[in-house]
């Protein structure tokens, strides 16, 4: 695509004989259109839709800047808004934006339109249109979006914002249930939860999650094509433990982790070295041989603590099976005890709550089966070992 913005003036100075050559050829050049095509024929400088032009091959400036994004006229079960390098021009198949010129960081409204909020906004104010499932967002639709508006950003805050951002952006986009699971995703959202709601942004953005979750699968399972009336059909036959679990999980929140307690311990921190194992459960040895040793499967895999520090690093493996390398724990013994007694009391607290909950939508008792499936989907979601729920 050739794109310019001077005059055949301005292009005569510079001396761009083959620019010139090229303009002089779309207005002498017929191109003739094929029988049945709905694309206009004739010499490019002389249709109707070039001639209302001041400068016939000239298209209006159009900002060219960083932080610019593209929105997506269309919309299946992803949401994003890719960002525009500068000097990237893009085809009129898509929308853009750039930001205000007021901004110190321009990047931050590409963040802005990225937020879960502003796409829970895009299937709110959206148009659902021929049972396709896609959601429309144009230039109606989009100018309706309650968009967090980042002029009143400080600088800080749009440099922080755009830090957590940036990984975000630099990862292909994922289903919108997949991509609610990210930890990046998670940190940007959890800081436009907290900008916007303040001392309610725990709540405010489980409900933001949960509702845009649900819009998303509630829409896009409406279409009519041929593969999805296949899936429908299966869904008919078969039971999907994942909208449950992701259901559970949104009401109960993630299970609880060692590291959570460690920020109100302000004394000194030792480093353990948890080795390579196998994905088995985590105990504490309970004989004369192995008493306080860390065993994985029965196996033990570190021998050397004493036993405040063994139940520490019990509960690390506990609740994320597959961690290895270097974890700290309190350096004093008694201090280690308390903050895993605080940890197993609120473990156990959540396993109560996520088994509940989960016989709560599933209570009947010919559908134990589908209970114990949705509880080893929600273990591989949050990344537990299967059978650390319910059993039945």
């Amino acid at each position: 695509m050739l794109y310019l913005n001077q005059t055949l003036d301005e292009l005569e100075e510079l001396r761009l004989a083959h620019t010139l050559s090229y303009i002089k050829y779309g207005e002498v050049q017929d191109f003739p259109a094929k029988e049945g095509s709905r694309r206009a024929g004739g010499v490019p400088a002389e249709r109707p839709q070039v001639r209302v032009r001041p400068i016939w091959f000239q298209l209006p400036r159009i900002p060219t800047g960083p932080g610019r994004i593209c929105w997506l006229k269309g919309r299946g079960d992803r949401h994003y808004a890719p960002t525009l390098a500068s000097d990237i021009l893009i085809p009129d198949n898509f929308l853009f934006s750039a930001p205000p010129d007021s901004m110190s960081v321009p990047e931050s409204f590409a963040a802005v339109a990225n937020l879960s909020w502003t796409n829970l906004m895009a299937e709110v104010y959206g148009r659902r249109g021929g049972g396709d499932g896609v959601l429309h967002t144009y230039i109606r639709e989009l100018s309706q979006i309650p968009l967090v508006d980042p002029t009143l950003f400080t600088r800080t805050q749009a440099e922080d914002l755009v830090a957590l951002f940036s990984s975000v952006a630099s990862r292909p986009a994922l289903s919108t249930d997949e991509e609610l699971r990210q930890p990046d995703r998670q940190a940007l959202d959890s800081w436009a939860m907290k900008y916007m709601f303040g001392d309610n942004a725990e709540a405010a953005g489980r409900t933001v999650e949960r509702a845009l979750r649900d819009l998303v699968m509630e829409r896009t399972r409406r279409t009519v094509s041929g593969r999805e009336q296949q899936q429908k059909a299966v869904r008919r036959t078969g039971f999907d433990p994942a909208p449950l679990a992701a259901r559970v999980l949104m009401d109960c929140g993630v299970h609880p982790k060692l590291d959570d307690f460690l920020p109100e311990y302000l004394g000194p921190l030792m480093e353990v070295q948890v080795p390579a194992h196998t994905d088995a459960p985590a105990k504490l040895g309970d004989s004369l041989i192995d008493q306080s040793h860390v065993l994985v499967g029965g196996e033990a895999l570190i021998t050397h603590l004493d036993e405040g520090h063994a139940a520490a690093v019990v509960a690390v493996l506990t609740a994320s099976p597959k961690f290895t390398g270097v974890m700290q724990v309190p350096l004093d013994e008694s201090a280690a005890r308390e903050i895993v007694n605080q940890w197993s009391r609120r473990w156990r607290q959540w396993k109560q709550e996520t088994e509940q909950a989960i016989k709560e939508v599933l209570p009947k008792a010919t559908q134990a089966q589908r209970r114990v499936m949705v509880a080893r989907e929600l273990e591989e979601r949050v990344g537990l070992l299967p059978r650390t729920l319910l059993v039945e």
